[in-house]
Parts: C-alpha cells; sequence; structure tokens
C-alpha cells in the first residue's frame, strides 16, 4: 500500500507544479537569486500581544520544492512575484517556513510584501 501512496503523492506533487506554480526570483540575503517554481498560498497567524489584545496576520506562502532551493529559507530572504518584493518573515518568532507534507521535500515559505521591486533587469 506505501508503495501506492508514494505513487500518488508523486503524481499530485507533479500536478501541482504543472498545473498551480508560478514562476519567482528566490533571492538570498547574503547574495544569489535561484528562480524555481511556487505554488501560492496563504496562512493566518494569531499574535496576544502583553495587554491579552489579539493580532491577525496574514502571510502570502510560497510553496516550494526544496531541491530547488540550495539552502533552507532564512528570515530577510526575498521572493520575487508578479514584479513585487516579498520578504520572508513570520510574526512573533513563528518560523519563517516549515515542510508541506509529511516528506520534507517540500518548503511552505511565509512572507510578506515589500511592494513594488526596485530591481528591474534592463530588457535588450
Amino acid at each position: 500500500m506505501a508503495n501506492l501512496m508514494d505513487k500518488m503523492l508523486g503524481f499530485v506533487r507533479a500536478q501541482r507544479k504543472t498545473a498551480c506554480a508560478r514562476q519567482v526570483v528566490y533571492r538570498f540575503a547574503q547574495g544569489g537569486e535561484a528562480v524555481c517554481l511556487a505554488t501560492i498560498g496563504k496562512s493566518l497567524f494569531r499574535v496576544d500581544d502583553i495587554n491579552g489584545i489579539t493580532t491577525r496576520t496574514r502571510s502570502l506562502d510560497f510553496i516550494i520544492e526544496a531541491d530547488e532551493l540550495p539552502r533552507e529559507p532564512q528570515r530577510g530572504d526575498g521572493i520575487i512575484y508578479q514584479e513585487k518584493l516579498f520578504e520572508v518573515n513570520a510574526p512573533d518568532g513563528e518560523p519563517c517556513w516549515h515542510w508541506s507534507g509529511d516528506d520534507c521535500r517540500t518548503y511552505r515559505i511565509h512572507a510578506h510584501s515589500l511592494g513594488e521591486d526596485a530591481y528591474k533587469p534592463m530588457e535588450d
């Protein structure tokens, strides 16, 4: 049965990449970048402050296969999507990414928009 489930997981992963994924540019805070495919998602965070007031924050999530990035995502990295720059980050000390799925092969990276990307390569 496990073999059938592995095959189905591979099929679903391939379908997600071909039907749902968008091209993004992942920029590392220490320099360098990688062009990869990401499926877009959202997460909702709840943070209670010292006064007991709950704040809810949404993040745009980028679901990227781990083999498309040379290292784990880190707070402060950037992702360019639809000519907007998103900073890899999560509120209140939460991890900025976690594994998506039980097989630990796909990152779910939390990010928030910083607005228009300042870097736009010159066209030929």
